[in-house]
């Protein structure tokens, strides 16, 4: 049938690029501030951390729909999320777990790595913390489970986040979804 296409593409400045923004949700959000309704807020961790996953509310995905893949029966509590990754200087699929803490600290931030989906050597990951950001690059291909991304002091309240990016240089390594902030 005919039908109309677009993309929507937003110029961000910590990365210092133009990426890619799901029309639909954005019109979704736009309507409820517009009425005065919140949206799905992110809930608020307690000062000895927790697990932020792709469940949560927290969690936000960006990039073409058809290059996601989600997998029943993986991952912790049985649901992962992953993405190919690829050579570019750009991302095309990235993923965001926005933080939400209840008090400032220093906390440990590891990301879980699954069997089977961790074939890259190079996953870009940023943290936003303290009003700064770190990149982190990880080579998921020598271990499953539990991986640490550092320790990093974050202060109380939002503005703070752990974002992943499929633009590792390699040609078809394949990503992983569940990640933990944990530890204080």
């Amino acid at each position: 049938t005919i039908h109309l296409h677009y993309d929507i593409h937003q110029y961000v400045a910590q990365l210092q690029q133009a990426v890619y923004v799901p029309p639909y949700l954005s019109l979704v959000r736009s309507y409820q501030e517009l009425l005065g309704q919140p949206g799905v807020s992110c809930q608020e961790l307690p000062p000895e951390g927790g697990l932020v996953d792709n469940s949560s509310p927290c969690f936000q995905r960006w990039g073409p729909v058809q290059y996601w893949r989600q997998v029943v029966g993986e991952g912790i509590e049985g649901s992962l999320i992953w993405t190919n990754a690829f050579i570019s200087e750009e991302p095309s699929n990235w993923a965001r777990w926005n933080l939400d803490l209840s008090a400032g600290g220093r906390f440990r931030v590891e990301v879980n790595v699954v069997e089977g989906y961790n074939r890259s050597r190079r996953v870009p990951y940023r943290i936003r913390h303290q009003g700064t950001e770190t990149q982190v690059l990880l080579d998921q291909s020598t271990s499953a489970g539990w991986r640490s991304l550092g320790s990093f002091n974050f202060q109380g309240g939002g503005d703070q986040w752990i974002s992943v990016y499929d633009n590792t240089g390699e040609d078809g390594g394949a990503g992983l979804a569940r990640r933990k902030f944990a530890g204080r």
